[in-house]
């Protein structure tokens, strides 16, 4: 999945993957109880976030989800501090990718 779909098509043509918004993940998708993401009666055991600096409010509790129940989880880009509604999400991404980012203060912080 990618921040918004303009972008990030070119990066997963080549890596013979499906593409999905953030969005229509969270509108289309669920979590099984298998650790698999069902969308349309297709199964992914693995999920990609390709660039995520805002996640969508209860994109990072579907990826817990996912991830608690054997889904393979991979984040590539920044982590994020805050969530698409302004929220603080930097201690949830914390736990659920288990690492704490080495911060320099160049985030605007």
């Amino acid at each position: 999945m990618a921040v918004e779909e303009r972008f990030g098509s070119w990066m997963t043509q080549y890596g013979y993957a499906n593409f999905i918004t953030a969005e229509k993940l969270l509108e289309l998708g669920a979590v099984n109880d298998k650790g698999e993401i069902e969308i349309k009666g297709k199964k992914y055991s693995s999920l990609v976030a390709l660039f995520e600096p805002l996640p969508q409010k209860g994109l990072l509790d579907m990826m817990d989800s996912f991830q608690s129940n054997g889904g393979k989880l991979f984040w590539f880009g920044p982590p994020p501090t805050i969530d698409g509604h302004g929220e603080n999400c930097e201690e949830q991404w914390q736990t659920i990718f288990g690492v704490k980012p080495i911060s320099n203060g160049l985030q605007g912080k």
